[in-house]
């Protein structure tokens, strides 16, 4: 539990936030998941890699990121517009 509280500060979200996740009673935003790979210092690749039980390919790193970052100002203007 010691590794949630510090994983969650790290990251600016709410421990309870983490354990839903666990638990599959919420899913992380993009936001949330760019947090948590910044706080365990890992790529977001390798981050959502590692939840699906696969190796994130390095050679396309770049575009799976230009990809989730526009993915995730697609999703910011249409909830703010």
């Amino acid at each position: 539990m010691g590794g949630d509280v510090a994983l969650a500060e790290r990251a600016g979200i709410r421990r309870q936030t983490l354990q839903d996740w666990y638990a599959e009673r919420d899913t992380p935003s993009l936001g949330h998941l760019a947090a948590v790979a910044s706080a365990l210092g890992v790529r977001r690749t390798d981050l959502l890699a590692a939840y699906d039980g696969v190796t994130a390919p390095v050679a396309e790193e770049s575009e799976v990121i230009a990809r989730l970052d526009r993915l995730e100002a697609k999703l910011s203007s249409s909830l703010t517009g």
